[in-house]
């Protein structure tokens, strides 16, 4: 439940390995409530250090009178406060990866999410290809897609590459995702199936 609506409650955390925080300490987490209804965001979370880089913020979004207000604290403790409005079927950045395994996903096509952050900005999600894909956890029939990042995401800054695969099934698990950062490229893939 969230703001008395049920909700799915999607987290996703990243921390870098003692070898990388000796030059690049990394300790993300991102939180997002999806209407399990709509499956519209509800609200988003972050706290984000990476290196000297520093955000604490949370977003709410009211579909109901279309605004959301969103509060960013600094460094110092001193915050800032911003409202605004919102398009009817919003996501923020996380739950827009999870919104689109909802939707059909054929080759070449894209999808268009609304995506607030607390900007509002168009997501384009690509359809790139189908293929047999091996991870940790086995080997699967995989719909790679690559979202077009015009602002900052999760795991992403804008203009760098994001690729994600899913499974090419009805669940449409996420297997493996590749992002391009400033030192290079960073692959997560699934290690086992619970």
């Amino acid at each position: 439940m969230f703001n008395g609506r049920p909700a799915y409650h999607l987290v996703s955390e990243a921390r870098s390995n003692s070898f990388c925080d000796t030059f690049y300490k990394v300790r993300d987490l991102n939180e997002s409530w999806l209407d399990a209804r709509t499956l519209t965001s509800l609200g988003y979370s972050k706290k984000v250090r990476e290196g000297h880089f520093f955000r604490d913020e949370w977003v709410l979004y009211d579909r109901d009178d279309a605004i959301f207000v969103n509060r960013r604290t600094n460094r110092d403790g001193s915050f800032n406060v911003r409202a605004g409005t919102i398009p009817a079927k919003v996501q923020d950045i996380l739950s827009s990866i999870y919104y689109t395994r909802s939707r059909p996903l054929e080759n070449g096509s894209e999808l268009r999410v609304d995506v607030n952050t607390p900007d509002n900005w168009p997501l384009i999600i690509k359809v790139m290809e189908r293929k047999r894909l091996k991870v940790p956890a086995g080997k699967y029939d995989s719909i790679m897609v690559e979202p077009a990042m015009a602002h900052e995401g999760i795991f992403v800054q804008k203009g760098k590459r994001l690729r994600l695969w899913f499974s090419d099934d009805r669940q449409k698990r996420m297997l493996m995702m590749k992002a391009e950062v400033f030192f290079g490229h960073v692959t997560a893939a699934l290690k086992e199936m619970l």
